[in-house]
């Protein structure tokens, strides 16, 4: 957005969201197609399987996040994560068992910390700690902390130079908040 400007950062961050929102519907929607149909199945069993599709799905979004952070043909110099870990965690709440508030938690957590210092490099870093803390202690998920943690961890290393200026305070401020 700072180079093209407002209208066409939002299209790109946009598209981030969407390319992984659907890496995951689309590997719900196969598994679904071609998996064993549930109805007959004891509980424990059904259990397992919505198990085992939540963690293919949880893979394809992850992997596609990553394809955007390390792109081949930009020899392997891409994002930052943030838009990618947003359109992971719709995709994984539109599509599976998880809850809607597993995506807008961390996005009221972002304003709300974008809010107070207006730094949204300092919003994104902590909206990926937050989510990944909650995935792991009250969705009870291991499987999805741990691609957030890979996610976070990804997200602070992406911004080491917006950390350097922080410290000095010298990081840019949003002032339409």
């Amino acid at each position: 957005g700072r180079v093209l400007g407002k209208k066409a950062g939002l299209a790109v961050m946009t598209l981030d969201i969407l390319k992984v929102t659907l890496a995951v519907f689309l590997v719900s929607l196969f598994t679904r197609l071609t998996g064993q149909p549930l109805d007959g199945l004891s509980a424990e069993l059904q259990a397992e399987i919505q198990s085992q599709r939540q963690l293919v799905m949880i893979i394809a979004g992850f992997a596609a996040a990553m394809g955007h952070c390390f792109p081949l043909f930009a020899r392997f110099k891409g994002g930052k994560a943030v838009a990618t870990m947003y359109g992971f965690l719709f995709g994984m709440a539109v599509c599976t068992s998880y809850n809607i508030l597993i995506f807008i938690l961390p996005l009221i957590f972002f304003l709300v910390v974008l809010y107070i210092w207006k730094i949204i490099a300092l919003a994104s870093m902590l909206s990926g700690v937050f989510i990944t803390v909650y995935a792991y202690f009250v969705v009870g998920s291991v499987e999805m902390a741990a691609a957030l943690l890979v996610f976070t961890i990804l997200m602070i290393v992406r911004h080491r130079k917006n950390i350097e200026r922080m410290i000095k305070k010298e990081e840019n401020k949003i002032s339409w908040m």
